[in-house]
Order: structure tokens, then sequence, then C-alpha cells
């Protein structure tokens, strides 16, 4: 039996609307809601100082040294200042080499701290020589971060289908007028990101730097080292954007690629076939049973063991799904949550939607997210060329572009680099990283860059997804790649005999 969302005050049903809604839309994540402040003042003397970085789920703390700096919010001498977070891991040699290992966090709109957190133990052996450096990109994490007031509610609990593009638009409009009381947007982009990068590496005294940028990271550690190619020593591309590509028109459409390959991989495996069938089918089921009626299950928080309410509606599962194929683990299950739902039991669903979202829905900024597609990508929209009819045949359907596109329209486009969409050509030794199950990055655009870069190497990771750092054996390839920055002579076999975790077939797990 269906149970009917109960009515609830009307600004609490945009609140959610809008976390839900910007939880879909964003590139690659999720948006953080709390107001930034305006930064003024000359820049401060550098110098570390103890303190912790902790994890979303305050399950570790990783000790490290802090410092803020502050940087010109713009171009002008009388422009305002950022502040600029950084935190260095040490390495643990006494003899640490001069050339850090930098972090270039996803998104857009995460900071590379929060990412270390989730992700230290793939750097564990390559730290034994070099610093970990972490600089929250300007408008991310602890950097004057971009982020909204007005959806303080835990965004676990938020989201309610029912509103359209034209309510999410009025709301992010808000975020935007907030935003722009402290801040120029137009200051938030890549290339400005980039100058950023080149003067903390400049008053830290570091000589060259190793680059490691997933996602978006990787378009940043490609303009970084076309603008200062004489800074870099190495680099790894993870989940790789090529500076050619234009974000947002195809995001349904890989996403649609890597969901049905999850779903064919199900079909071919004879306990997963057995068990459920075509996985498609209950995906369509779902999604038309909650557009028509969404529901609310009750359920205890991740954090703190209390009950409290998730309504799930279309949009959700689209969510839920999208995020599920990022991870292979979490892909494993999503072919069991589905079926259950199509009949009618929908806890598990709610389950992988909270594991999905907990600990990273606060963890990205969607100011910072709108003022980089909006000027690097927005511009480079062409309609004729999208395939609107791809798009709404995809389980996400035309939302994503539709809400990019109408959210551009009106936030402001910064400056970008004349050469920012060139392809990157260079000798810098390079790893490329890539999985045939990415749902956003497919390995076509790490190839397309590797055939620009004369130094590289491109290692794709059968069923792997977005991003390589879950790997078990990357701390070892990485130990290898930075002490030696030779891609032609490393050894990345071990990779290729990574297996990917077998699809749950019973709320126990596994099949023994």
């Amino acid at each position: 039996m269906r149970t009917r969302i109960p009515d609830r005050p009307r600004r609490y049903v945009r609140r959610q609307v809008f976390v839900a809604l910007s939880t879909v839309v964003l590139v690659m994540g999720f948006p953080l809601f709390v107001e930034a402040k305006e930064t003024t003042g000359a820049p401060q003397t550098e110098r570390f100082t103890s303190c912790r970085l902790v994890h979303p789920l305050k399950v570790k703390s990783i000790e490290a040294e802090c410092m803020t700096i502050r940087v010109r919010e713009g171009n002008e001498t009388s422009s305002r200042y950022l502040d600029i977070s950084i935190a260095r891991v040490p390495a643990v040699s006494s003899k640490r080499k001069n050339d850090p290992i930098v972090l270039l966090a996803g998104g857009p709109g995460m900071g590379a701290q929060l990412m270390y957190t989730m992700s230290s133990s793939a750097f564990a052996r390559a730290r034994r020589d070099r610093d970990i450096l972490l600089i929250d990109q300007r408008g991310t994490g602890k950097s004057t971060p971009l982020t909204c007031s007005g959806a303080a509610e835990d965004p676990l609990a938020a989201g309610q289908q029912g509103a359209g593009i034209d309510e999410f638009v009025a709301l992010t409009t808000v975020c935007r007028d907030s935003l722009a009381r402290h801040h120029d947007l137009r200051s938030f982009t890549t290339s400005q990101a980039v100058r950023d990068l080149e003067e903390i590496r400049a008053r830290l005294g570091y000589d060259r730097l190793n680059l490691y940028g997933v996602s978006y990271g990787s378009r940043v550690a490609q303009h970084y080292a076309r603008e200062f190619p004489t800074r870099v020593r190495s680099m790894v591309l993870d989940g790789v954007v090529p500076p050619q590509t234009v974000l947002g028109p195809d995001i349904a459409i890989d996403a649609e690629r890597a969901v049905e390959a999850l779903f064919d991989r199900c079909r071919k495996e004879s306990s997963c076939k057995e068990a459920f069938g075509d996985p498609r089918l209950s995906l369509r089921e779902v999604q038309s049973a909650l557009r028509r009626e969404p529901i609310s299950i009750s359920l205890p928080h991740p954090q703190t063991g209390k009950p409290f309410s998730l309504s799930l509606g279309a949009t959700h599962i689209a969510t839920v799904t999208r995020l599920s194929t990022y991870d292979p683990y979490l892909a494993a299950m999503l072919p069991l949550v589905l079926y259950e739902a199509s009949r009618a039991n929908y806890r598990p669903l709610a389950s992988l939607f909270v594991m999905t979202l907990s600990g990273v829905s606060a963890s990205l900024a969607a100011g910072m997210h709108n003022s980089v597609v909006c000027s690097e990508d927005f511009p480079r929209f062409d309609r004729a060329k999208v395939d609107r009819q791809a798009l709404e045949a995809s389980y996400l359907g035309p939302m994503i572009f539709d809400a990019l596109s109408s959210v551009c329209k009106t936030w402001p486009r910064g400056e970008v680099d004349k050469n920012f969409n060139e392809p990157l050509k260079s000798d810098i030794p390079t790893l490329l990283l890539s999985g045939t199950l990415d749902p956003v990055t497919p390995p076509s655009g790490a190839a397309l860059v590797g055939t620009t870069l004369r130094n590289s190497l491109h290692v794709v990771i059968e069923n792997s997804a977005h991003g390589q750092l879950a790997v078990p054996c990357i701390d070892r390839v990485f130990r290898d790649f930075f002490g030696d920055a030779d891609p032609k002579n490393l050894d990345t076999s071990c990779l290729k005999r990574w297996v990917a975790p077998p699809f749950w077939t019973s709320l126990s797990g596994p099949p023994p």
C-alpha cells in the first residue's frame, strides 16, 4: 500500500524541491546550503599550524598542517580578497622531495581537503617521500565557499517530487542574488583557480608540482599544465574531461549508457538474471509509479540513528540510480533495490538513497558549480546538435540540460582564457585512468586527451566506474608513478586484475 506524503508548509516543500533537483542537476555532485561571507583586507603572512581533517561522516580524522591565505577576488587592484584554505599532510620521510602531490577535486564544487579524508589510503605510499598539498579551490570547501542559505534542513530528509524547472530556477535565482551581495560571481572560474594555484606554489616555495585531478579536477590540472608547464613534474588524470568537451548536453546520455552496461552485465550473470530478470524494466516501473504518487518512508538516520521521514519521487529514483553507478560497490546493489521497489518494497531503495547522499550531500558548493559551468560550458551549448529524442528516452530525461540552460541564462559569466578549450599538447609524464562503466566521463574522453599527451599511459579498468581511488592496488601504482614519473615503464597489471563486486541477489548480500 502506498503512503501518501502528508501536507507540509509551502516554504518547507519549496526547500525540499530545491535540494532534490539540485542533487540531480549538479554535473558531478551535490549542493551545500550555508551562506558565504565577504572577506576584506590584505593578504596574511603564510604560517602553517597543526589541524585535523575530519571525514564527513566523522569516522576518522587526519593530522595535518593548515593555513589560510588571501588572494584577490578579481584582477583589479581594488577588488576584494578571498580566503583560500590550504592543508598539508607532510611526507613521512625526513628527506622529502620539494615537489608535493596536489589533489584537485571534482564537482565542480568539492573541496580537496574533504575529498582527501575519503581517499587518503590511495596516497598513503606516495606520501612517504612527498607532501600531500590540499588546496580548497576558491568557492569550495573552506575557501570562501559559494554556498546558499535558505535550505538548512538535513538534506537526507529533503525532497519532494512535484515542482518543475521553473521553480528550481526561481530558487537558484535567490541563491545567485544572495551570493552576489558579497562576491563577484564572475571570479570563480577555472582560469582564476589555476592562477591561485600558481601563486600558492610560489608563496610556499615549491619548485614543481605533481597533480592528481579527478573528474572536473582533471580539467583544472590540464589548464594549469597548459599555463605553467615548467611547474608540473607529473600528472594523474582520473575520470578525464577533455578541454574541448562541453559538460551538460550529454550528461543524461552518458548516464544512460553506463546504467545500460551495468544492467547488461546483470543480464549476463545467471544469478542476477535469475533473481531480477531485466533491471531496466524494474527502473521503468518504479519511475512510472512514483511519478503518479510519491511516497514517504521512515528509517534511521545514518549519523544520529534517530528515525526520520524520507520522501521519494521519480526525481529521487533518477538521483539514486545515477549516483549508485558512480561506485561499483553501490552499483552492485542497484538491481536488487529496484526489483524490491517494483514490488512496493521501497525501504531498500530509500536506504540506498541515504547511502549515496550520506556525508556527501553537504560537500559541494552549488554557486561555484554554476559559476564554472555557466562560464565555461553553457556558452558552447549547441541546441541544434542536442539529441532531444535520446534525452527524452533516458532515465534522467532532459531535466539536467534544461535546468542548466535556464539557470545559466542569468548567472554571471566569468573570464575564460582564450586557449582554455584547446587540447593540451605536452610531454609531461601523465597517467590516464578510466572505468568502463563511468556514467559521466567515459574512457573515450581520456583516449582523446591521450592523443596529444606524448608521454602518457591510458589504463582502462573493466567494470569500474567514476574515479579509481577505491581500486585496492591504486596506492602502489601511485607510489611507483609519482616516484619515477615514467608512464611507459609503469607496472599497472594489478589494476587489470581488479574484479567488480558481485551483484546482491538478496538483502543478505551477494550469493555465496
